[in-house]
């Protein structure tokens, strides 16, 4: 649940100090700011909600690392091997495999930085900002 305390003090600590110190000003620009952190704070809530879920159900938040690290296990096991000499004999996967492991965690690391910006793009969606 690290992900949950994460979200929480991102979403309330910070924020929450600045909304506190901004609220005790009686200025009309500090009004719309103090209502625009108070939007940002419900939209941040709201996504915390929709990550949670989607990351509370168990088949959701091991997908990724069932078909990843094993991968990346193999591909450390070997490099090191290779480096080292540890004479661990791990062999190289077969012809389609290698070509398929490569794909797997290139794929991962060149779509997450697109989910991250589809995330933010649909939170301001949401937010309506």
């Amino acid at each position: 649940m690290w992900l949950s305390w994460l979200l929480s003090f991102l979403t309330s600590g910070f924020l929450g100090q600045i909304l506190d110190f901004l609220s005790k000003r009686q200025d009309s620009a500090n009004q719309v700011t103090v209502e625009n952190i108070k939007a940002e704070l419900g939209a941040r809530a709201l996504q915390q909600q929709v990550i949670l879920t989607e990351q509370g159900w168990w088949v959701t938040a091991l997908i990724r690392p069932l078909i990843v690290y094993p991968f990346v296990l193999h591909i450390t096991a070997v490099t090191i091997d290779s480096i080292f000499n540890f004479s661990w004999s791990i062999a190289k996967l077969p012809a389609p495999m290698d070509n398929l492991e490569y794909t797997v965690i290139l794929s991962y690391f060149l779509t997450r930085p697109f989910e991250k910006a589809a995330r933010g793009y649909i939170s301001t969606l949401i937010s309506g900002k």
